[in-house]
């Protein structure tokens, strides 16, 4: 069954318009064949990021992630690395708790959205954070249709989506009621999901 993740739509709509039928097929393709690990070339420093928030909290897992990572994902890593502890300076006083994950349908098509992390601010404010580490920088329209994801699945006016591209370092933030502008072109970005992936 065709159910992309954050990360699948996140490329879907960043890709330019003649990329996207090709994104599309490569969805539906993995999602009828078995999970390989050995594919997935952020899984570890997704990992460590989930350990560093969830433990000692001071960088050292990401760091090890990337000094161990391999020749052909150093210098991604690195990159990571580099910039995490300036992005994690926002959650210093924060606590982690677990991500919401569930499903949310735009246009018929069914997006499973799973935040990385998600930390209570001091404030009472609960923040989902999605963290993209590709090398393509993403597009405002990949930035805050993901966001609104994330708001879909808990529109709790307690909760804030947090975007962060962690390979330049930056963060962008928004709340249901700012993002739900969004909602009919993300009805239409679902429904030509579908359409490219037939």
């Amino acid at each position: 069954m065709l159910q992309p993740n954050l990360g699948t739509f996140i490329k879907y709509v960043n890709a330019p318009d003649r990329s996207r039928r090709s994104r599309a097929i490569d969805a539906r393709v993995q999602s009828e064949s078995e999970y390989a690990i050995e594919t997935d070339f952020w899984k570890r420093m997704r990992a460590a990021i989930v350990a560093d928030r969830k433990t000692t909290r001071d960088c050292a897992a990401v760091n090890e992630a990337a000094a161990r990572a391999t020749e052909k994902k150093q210098a991604s890593f690195s990159a990571v690395a580099a910039n995490w502890p300036r992005i994690c300076r926002r959650w210093e006083a924060s606590t982690f708790v677990r991500p919401p994950s569930g499903i949310v349908t735009i246009g018929g098509l069914e997006v499973a959205v799973r935040p990385l992390f998600s930390e209570a601010l001091t404030t009472g404010l609960v923040e989902h954070a999605i963290v993209w580490m590709n090398r393509p920088e993403p597009s405002e329209s990949a930035v805050q249709g993901a966001m609104r994801l994330v708001t879909k699945l808990d529109p709790d006016p307690g909760c804030r989506a947090v975007f962060v591209d962690a390979r330049r370092g930056r963060v962008w933030t928004g709340l249901a009621e700012s993002l739900q502008e969004n909602d009919s072109w993300l009805d239409g970005i679902g429904a030509a999901f579908l359409r490219d992936a037939a």
